[in-house]
């Protein structure tokens, strides 16, 4: 915004405003050691994910019973952790590969830790781990949303839905824009940005609106005013860029 409104200061303001709801705007007020603790938390809980699933894996092809105890805790862990922390997962194991070229010395540095060099020494190693994890985080996601509903809908809970197609576009819809502004942040990039925010909440406006998978009501409206606004808020940005070019 801050480039189409020509002022610092407004989108200053904002970010300060809504930056709450970002973990980006915790990242930049911490150094390299306390993001790495961060880090590595996030990866336990993802380590944490893989044992449930493998665990859970080998008592049914043992022909098992799965205790209550076990399976209980870890639907929990599998719903928190693909639900309303996608987007913050996704942000710091992004983060740590977010890199900026240094034209003084032709070497890169982490955008939001100007002291971390990035591709020498432990940075590949934190880079690896978190490629890996976001690859094998991303494939349970969008297995956990395909697989893991309820399709009978016996009893209106806020979490019952035919399918969970919706889910899916939503969450690959927030990845790509999550990854187009950490790596195409550029001013020069801005329209591509755009252009593809109303793309992509088009795609998540059709599914939510025309193919509702929720069976309650608060929750099926709930996501059509949401996606609704989001797809609104991205004609306006692309709207106030084109007046600011012509």
């Amino acid at each position: 915004m801050k480039y189409v409104w020509q002022s610092d200061q407004i989108a200053t303001q904002l970010e300060s405003l809504l930056g709450y709801l970002n973990i980006a705007y915790y990242v930049k007020q911490t150094d390299i050691s306390t993001f790495l603790q961060i880090f590595y938390l996030v990866v336990g809980f993802l380590g944490l994910q893989i044992l449930g699933f493998a665990l859970i894996a080998y008592l049914i092809q043992n022909q098992k019973g799965v205790s209550i105890i076990i399976l209980r805790p870890v639907r929990y862990l599998w719903t928190i952790l693909n639900t309303i922390c996608f987007v913050p997962i996704i942000e710091i194991l992004l983060t740590i590969m977010n890199c900026t070229a240094d034209t003084n010395d032709n070497s890169s540095h982490n955008t939001f830790f100007r002291d971390q060099q990035c591709w020498k020494g432990t940075h590949i190693a934190h880079s690896a781990i978190s490629a890996a994890l976001l690859i094998f985080y991303l494939i349970f996601n969008v297995l956990y949303n395909a697989l893991y509903f309820d399709g009978l809908c016996l009893e209106i809970k806020g979490k019952n839905k035919r399918n969970g197609r919706a889910n899916i576009v939503l969450n690959l819809n927030q990845l790509v824009i999550i990854i187009l502004f950490n790596f195409m942040n550029q001013p020069s990039y801005r329209l591509i940005l755009m252009i593809y925010m109303i793309f992509g909440y088009f795609l998540v406006f059709i599914q939510f609106h025309f193919f509702s998978p929720y069976t309650f009501l608060f929750v099926k409206k709930f996501y059509k005013v949401i996606t609704c606004l989001c797809l609104w808020n991205s004609f306006i940005l692309l709207i106030a860029e084109v007046l600011y070019r012509f």
